[in-house]
């Protein structure tokens, strides 16, 4: 036993390397490192294969088991296919970049850098495309009448002509439809966001319309966005329109910038109205049923859905002072029936003012005793709507055509303690968005707020514009919307008055205000409809962008973003259950609408 332990203590101590050898094979080898001729001379042919499984070894360390070749090959090949996919990506943001709705909002968004150099780097792509088959009919020869010209499709490039197999743009990467979801490669030349099948669709009722011709419309909310393009497709589908606005001036003045005006300018009757004034709103309807015999459509577009602070706008009632003093002829035409209704106001003033005057006189005798009339010399009892009229006559004249309204005076009323202060630097003076609007670089707004951080005023005015004004409007035209042909109300909706889809914390109050506006569709649409009256709520789609510009334009940089649809697919959402009920006879009640079809509420 004692023989085999010392056999084996003899066989390590055999088989080990010492300090010595270790060192000198360093030696040896660090020696060849610098002489690779001397290296592969036949003298060190023994230590070459020595070396040989010690570097198959290592290669496969290092090449992850393959050859250096085959290492080195494999490499390349990658490196290849990053090229391909790189080239890839880069063509499919062309083709992306290329489709006609980005391509218009990048053009306006350069021309509106150019015009606030200071805020480039926080404006966004936004906006409509404008669309020169969007001012004419697209619908059969039917509804445009016997002998008339029915419209194409225009074409991707002015004056270019179709081409028979024409090349698809094809995208080597996936897109996911807005719309159904669906994955798809190919582009729409419109669209990029939407598959073939729901570009298709989206673009045909884009242009869709329908002969209005001796129809009525009362639309809210129609100086801009998507109430301004809702304007345009009813008055170039032959309607009268009522347009309301809290800033008629300037509403006039835009509508009398287009090509068309002068077809349309006799239809066209433009309103001062402030939804949050529910005085005004009933005054409103008391006008209507005085000069008109009938109403056939109420589109409830007007909204409050991010609050501004009085001094925002303040340049847009400067404007309404500046069209005022310009008085122009051509705009006369469009405003008298503001003018109207500016009279009304005042009358009802004026028996606020005298009312007051009696209310008071009697209270003072009661407390003590007869007391002398208010002299002519002096001023009567203040009234919160004091501020709102220039003037105290209750007879309109024709300076009410050009007066500055209640409803923009109004909106520089501070009713929230920020209402109260100066923004230069967050409302800088003279920057304007795609819209023509005051900028605002608030870093913060009711987009982002939850319940405990909005204001109760502001909760009162978004259920006073989304909720109240429809309600009172609906309400009290209904006899003007009784006959024989179909008569039809859209609300205005939006996904954040749905039940059936997830809710962040944010912005509770405007989700409440379009939830309480889905439940008059859905609580009075079928009684409505047995009149021959067809009430719907309408989803616009995503069309712009709520969040505070600041993260809106540091999310576009980063990814590219725009919003799939523009104001005009809006619009024709809009309009989709009036055109198909005039169109087809398709006449709908008590639904949801979205993307054109029925949605859950």
């Amino acid at each position: 036993m004692l023989e085999m332990v010392g056999e084996s203590q003899q066989s390590r101590t055999k088989d080990a390397v010492s300090d010595e050898d270790l060192s000198t094979c360093c030696k040896v080898l660090e020696h060849l490192a610098g002489r690779m001729d001397e290296y592969r001379s036949p003298r060190y042919k023994p230590l070459r294969k020595l070396l040989v499984p010690f570097l198959e070894e290592e290669g496969k360390r290092r090449f992850g088991g393959m050859g250096k070749e085959m290492h080195a090959a494999r490499k390349q090949a990658i490196k290849v296919a990053h090229i391909q996919q790189e080239r890839a990506r880069a063509n499919d943001r062309k083709f992306i970049e290329n489709t006609r709705l980005r391509a218009a909002r990048r053009a306006r968004l350069d021309a509106l850098k150019a015009s606030n150099p200071d805020c480039a780097h926080l404006l966004i792509p936004d906006g409509h495309a404008e669309d020169e088959g969007s001012v004419k009919l697209i619908g059969a020869a039917e509804v445009m009448g016997e002998g008339k010209e029915v419209p194409q499709c225009p074409k991707e490039k002015e004056g270019e002509e179709e081409k028979e197999g024409e090349e698809k743009r094809l995208l080597h990467h996936a897109r996911s439809c807005y719309i159904c979801k669906v994955r798809f490669h190919e582009l729409h030349f419109f669209y990029d966001q939407l598959c073939p099948h729901c570009a298709e669709l989206n673009y045909r009722k884009r242009l869709q319309t329908a002969d209005l011709t001796g129809k009525v419309a009362v639309l809210t909310g129609a100086r801009v966005k998507i109430g301004y393009r809702v304007a345009l497709k009813l008055l170039r589908a032959g309607a009268t329109l009522i347009a309301t606005t809290r800033f008629p001036l300037d509403a006039a003045e835009r509508f009398s910038q287009e090509k068309d005006y002068q077809d349309f300018r006799t239809r066209l009757h433009v309103v001062g109205l402030d939804l949050r004034d529910v005085v005004a709103v009933e005054l409103f309807v008391d006008l209507l049923k005085r000069e008109f015999a009938s109403i056939d459509i109420i589109i409830h577009n007007a909204c409050q859905t991010v609050r501004r602070p009085a001094s925002y706008y303040s340049p847009q009632v400067d404007k309404e002072e500046r069209i005022a003093k310009e008085k122009r002829a051509g705009l006369a035409q469009l405003l008298q029936l503001k003018s109207s209704f500016e009279s009304s106001l005042r009358s009802h003033l004026t028996m606020l003012k005298q009312s007051s005057l009696i209310g008071e006189q009697t209270l003072l005798q009661d407390a003590h005793g007869p007391c002398t009339s208010f002299s002519s010399s002096s001023p009567p009892p203040s009234s919160s709507t004091e501020l709102k009229i220039s003037s105290s006559s209750s007879t309109s004249t024709s300076s009410d055509v050009f007066s500055v309204s209640q409803s923009s005076r109004l909106s520089l009323a501070p009713l929230l303690p920020d209402d109260s202060h100066e923004h230069d630097a967050l409302l800088p003076p003279g920057a304007l968005d795609v819209n023509g609007q005051q900028l605002d670089l608030r870093r913060a707004n009711s987009w982002v707020m939850k319940l405990e951080e909005v204001k109760t005023p502001e909760a009162v005015e978004v259920f006073f514009v989304n909720a109240i004004a429809p309600f009172t409007l609906n309400s009290k035209l209904i006899p003007l919307m009784r006959g024989e042909q179909p008569r039809f109300i859209v609300n205005v909706s939006a996904m954040e008055g749905k039940f059936y889809r997830y809710k962040t914390p944010h912005h509770p109050h405007t989700n409440m205000a379009k939830a309480a506006l889905n439940m008059m569709t859905r609580t009075s649409a079928e009684d409505l409809a047995s009149k021959g009256i067809y009430m719907n709520s309408v989803d616009t789609g995503w069309i712009n962008d709520e969040n505070p510009l600041e993260k809106a334009a540091s999310y576009q940089a980063k990814s590219g973003f725009q919003t799939p649809i523009d104001e005009e697919d809006a619009a024709a959402r809009i309009l989709d259950p009036i055109f198909t009920g005039v169109n087809e006879g398709r006449l709908m009640f008590g639904e949801f609408l979205k993307d054109f079809d029925k949605s859950e509420w």
